[in-house]
């Protein structure tokens, strides 16, 4: 094709326009792998063979030459509008959307509107008239209405999605609020010359737009960091978290939460933007109780589904102090829970078996000698009746009848601790109740201190399992040797650790005396002490009572 061109001044915006958008897309192509950049680039490619036709229209002479640069031009809209698209739904994060079938739609329009374009004098579907008043000025045919409302509807769509972007997202507001400005600018020039409301002919408005246009893109880009790693990072982690994220704000509508939250709630993003916590949170009223509640917490939920979740509840507020809303992140600990559950299991079992080996250490030592007294009064009585010595049987069966009262009086104090502190019990419970039954039947006056912030809590299986019999002991042995009016169970908090003293007001002794030949009472209950890391003391004088002390970890919050 050969024909002669001219030089016309009125080239000039083209050329610096399509130079501004030509480094643009260099820029975006060298940062192709943050999000947008990409389908920016796209943009600028588009555009700028649309801006070098455009000029070339006006510097040729010949009219077919003109229509085959206009129709270059005309070729490129359609791709660009496409890109916009692409690079909108890029920027928002919302890459799910650019699929295969979109990609489709788009590449179909796109290579079935070129062909037409130059085919057009075969079928005049898209212009039925062409002439020029320096550039080329067109009738419309049918099908350049159908393919100027699919790019209408492009436009649409990419409006829409920079206008989601600019309300749910404070943190790009800048830079997304600049684009739309342009978008606004661009379009509403086109209209313009659409409607031939062009007072700078021979140049189209949306050509010398794309100057403002560069303008804009270049301060958006290095004024506002449209492509800083920081906004995209941002985006990323919060999508990737597995920790769940919900942000009300002050008028508790959702503003925003990721993937792992809608997961949870079995809501759609979408769809729950915008509404009321009430609205959304209805299946869940003890988390809609937690989260409606003015006061930062953190607590723990099920919400269904053999699921737990840590749920941390913090207010938002600006510099100033004023409240703005709500953030609430949710921790799934279904497996620490599930864990800790087996650790218990595991304690619980370990416990057994100890207690089993207890039991039968005191049955050996207790209930064993009681049994071996008993067969060495028995056979002291033979022998006296066999010598005819009936005082000396008499005396013998009395101590027999002593040693089997003291044997029942063990059986039956073990026996009323299982029966008033079951195994099913929670410990303090089970404490309480042992404590109020015991001072009827040992007559004596029995009092229980202890702390709501320790009743709460556990001191864990094996320790509790421990305790309870450390306790029996210690009371048993008050009721036995003490002589007592009066003793209490205190348990008290001291320096990172739960004291638990037994005491009593009774004859007390003299712990000297025991060093060496410690009671089986005494051995038992500092084993048990031993068998938990737990610290064992006795504490007594003639005439001043006696008081029994243990001290275990303070295993604070546990439930």
């Amino acid at each position: 094709m050969t024909s002669s061109y001219q030089y016309t001044p009125y080239i000039w915006p083209m050329v610096t326009g399509a130079g501004l958008v030509a480094a643009l897309g260099i820029y975006s192509w060298r940062h192709r792998s943050v999000p947008g950049a990409t389908g920016l680039a796209l943009i600028t490619l588009c555009w700028v063979p649309k801006l070098l036709a455009s000029a070339l229209e006006l510097t040729v002479r010949a009219f077919p030459t003109k229509v085959f640069w206009f129709q270059i031009e005309y070729s490129c809209l359609l791709p660009g509008l496409a890109a916009g698209l692409v690079f909108a739904l890029e920027y928002a994060g919302l890459e799910t959307w650019l699929n295969r079938r979109t990609f489709t739609l788009i590449a179909i329009s796109i290579l079935i509107s070129a062909p037409l374009y130059f085919t057009n004098n075969l079928h005049h579907l898209v212009w039925t008239h062409l002439w020029t008043d320096g550039k080329i000025q067109y009738h419309s045919g049918v099908l350049n209405y159908v393919l100027g409302g699919y790019g209408v509807s492009l436009s649409v769509v990419t409006l829409s999605v920079f206008l989601g972007l600019f309300i749910q997202s404070p943190l790009h507001r800048w830079p997304v609020g600049l684009i739309l400005l342009n978008m606004f600018v661009v379009r509403g020039l086109w209209f313009l010359d659409a409607a031939g409301l062009n007072p700078i002919k021979p140049l189209g408005l949306a050509d010398v737009a794309a100057n403002f246009s560069s303008v804009v893109y270049f301060l958006v880009l290095f004024r506002f960091r449209l492509f800083i790693v920081v906004p995209v990072a941002r985006n990323s982690v919060i999508e990737q978290m597995h920790e769940g994220m919900l942000v009300l704000d002050a008028e508790t509508r959702i503003m925003d939460l990721n993937r792992a939250a809608a997961e949870l709630l079995g809501v759609a993003k979408a769809k729950v933007i915008g509404r009321e916590i009430t609205q959304v949170l209805g299946a869940y009223p003890d988390l809609l109780k937690r989260v409606l509640s003015p006061a930062a917490m953190e607590d723990e939920v099920w919400p269904g589904n053999g699921r737990c979740y840590r749920v941390h509840i913090s207010p938002l507020a600006n510099r100033r102090g004023f409240r703005l809303g709500k953030l609430i992140l949710f921790y799934d600990i279904s497996e620490e829970k599930r864990t800790q559950k087996q650790l218990q299991d595991h304690e619980r079992k370990l416990a057994s078996l100890g207690e089993r080996e207890w039991l039968a250490r005191e049955l050996h030592d207790g209930v064993g000698q009681v049994l071996a007294a008993a067969h060495l009064q028995v056979k002291s009585a033979s022998e006296f009746l066999a010598r005819g010595q009936v005082i000396g049987a008499k005396t013998s069966l009395t101590q027999l009848a002593e040693v089997i009262r003291e044997g029942k009086a063990h059986v039956g104090e073990y026996l009323f601790g299982v029966k008033s502190w079951s195994s099913n019990d929670q410990f303090f419970n089970g404490l309480r109740r042992y404590v109020t039954n015991y001072g009827p039947n040992a007559g004596v006056r029995t009092e229980l201190v202890l702390p709501p912030e320790i009743e709460r809590s556990s001191l864990g299986e094996a320790i509790e399992t421990q305790l309870q019999r450390i306790i029996q002991e210690a009371l048993t042995n008050i009721r036995k040797h003490a002589s007592a009016r009066s003793a209490r169970v205190i348990f008290a908090l001291e320096d990172g650790q739960v004291g638990i003293t037994i005491e009593d007001d009774g004859q007390g002794f003299d712990p000297e005396e025991l060093k060496d030949s410690e009671g089986f009472g005494l051995r038992s209950m500092r084993g048990r002490a031993e068998a938990v890391g737990a610290c064992f003391e006795v504490k007594s004088s003639p005439g001043n009572g006696t008081q029994v002390i243990v001290q275990v970890p303070w295993r604070k919050g546990e439930a």
